[in-house]
């Protein structure tokens, strides 16, 4: 699948342009996961479609496409007036492997992302300050609230810890397969009423707390198991992120369940755009 890429001479990163026609409304910055690219993941994110029923629902209250024609379903075609972002990872050793991957921080294992914490810093602080370079570029183009960031598995992880850092009330926070880095993740381990929760070491402004957040998980997961993703959730309300919508689903193993989960994400991009 070709896209209308643009690659930054500073570091790689795939831009798509909103389609020809139409003017810039909103951004998304979007994360890869570990050992992949932006190019990869840009081109099957975008193959990535909603189900015929919400296309055809979607086509008929927009009254813009005959009932013969082909209703868009995928994410360009519904939203063509965002610019899409992808940061690529530069190639970090892992310590566990020997070799070098393209990753965001090193990790020892996303079965279990609280072990050998120290490995993890370096990359993590790094990347979610280059994140937020990213985040700060884009919102003279587009006010703060129609920026989206978002990413999968240890992409949305680098994608959470530069919005906690960055204190911006963002149009969405969007995730899928992931976890939460072992500073954030003690507050997920209970839940509010079990037991007291430690004191948070996060300060959410007012804006923050506003940000609806999006987050998915598949229990057929083998590289992340669902449960990581629960503790993430729980450990993003206990701080104070109140708006969360939470989805967990029987198949959609490591990526973005199809269709319902492509469904359930172009629902949340239309109720909060606005």
């Amino acid at each position: 699948m070709e896209l209308p890429v643009e690659e930054s001479t500073a570091r790689h990163v795939c831009i798509v342009s909103p389609a020809n026609g139409h003017k810039h409304t909103h951004t998304f910055i979007l994360l890869h996961g570990r050992d992949s690219n932006c190019d990869e993941f840009s081109s099957e994110f975008f193959e990535s479609e909603i189900s015929e029923d919400l296309a055809e629902l979607l086509a008929r209250r927009e009254g813009a496409y005959p009932d013969t024609a082909p209703h868009p379903r995928t994410l360009q075609a519904l939203f063509p007036s965002f610019k899409w972002v992808f940061p690529n990872a530069l190639p970090i050793l892992s310590e566990r492997f020997g070799t070098s991957l393209n990753q965001w921080f090193d990790i020892w294992s996303v079965e279990s992302p609280s072990e050998r914490p120290e490995i993890q810093e370096t990359g993590l602080r790094h990347n979610a300050s280059f994140i937020a370079k990213v985040m700060a570029d884009e919102s003279r183009l587009v006010s703060w609230d129609r920026l989206y960031l978002g990413g999968i598995s240890q992409g949305f992880t680098t994608a959470v810890a530069a919005y906690l850092a960055g204190g911006q009330q963002l149009g969405g926070l969007i995730g899928f397969s992931s976890w939460a880095n072992p500073a954030l993740a003690q507050y997920g381990l209970l839940s509010v009423g079990e037991e007291r929760l430690p004191a948070s070491g996060f300060s959410l402004t007012d804006g923050m707390k506003a940000t609806c957040v999006f987050v998915t998980h598949s229990m057929d997961d083998d590289v992340v198991p669902v449960q990581n993703g629960r503790v993430l959730r729980d450990a993003l309300r206990n701080i104070g992120q109140s708006n969360i919508e939470w989805h967990e689903y029987e198949h959609g193993g490591h990526w973005i369940a199809e269709p319902e989960g492509v469904d359930d994400l172009v629902r949340f991009l239309r109720r909060t755009m606005d």
